[in-house]
């Protein structure tokens, strides 16, 4: 995933907000490596687990874009839809889409 990538989804198109982007792509991966135990294991390498990886991370992203506190205070970056996400990773196996 690129800033670009971010941009698009979050429906930026200026370059000012890039460094912040990048800096909150990252936090953002962060947040989902740690919560999927597996990342480091599937992420890049089964193309369906990272889909459901990058979309975490881009609702992540969105939480921490549109609410800078919700890193802070929990408030935002804890949808049902975000939790279903991880969840979906947490259990992710080599069988998995078989």
């Amino acid at each position: 995933m690129t800033v670009s990538d971010v941009k698009t989804f979050l429906k930026v198109d200026s370059d000012y907000d890039d460094a912040n982007l990048a800096t909150l792509m990252d936090a953002a991966k962060a947040h989902v490596r740690a919560a999927a135990n597996n990342f480091d294991e599937f992420y890049g390498e089964d193309d369906e687990y990272t889909s459901i990886a990058d979309m975490a991370i881009k609702l992540y992203l969105l939480a921490l874009y549109d609410n800078p506190g919700a890193a802070l205070d929990g408030s935002g970056a804890d949808s049902s839809v975000l939790k279903s996400l991880i969840a979906q990773l947490q259990y992710w196996t080599e069988d998995a889409n078989t």
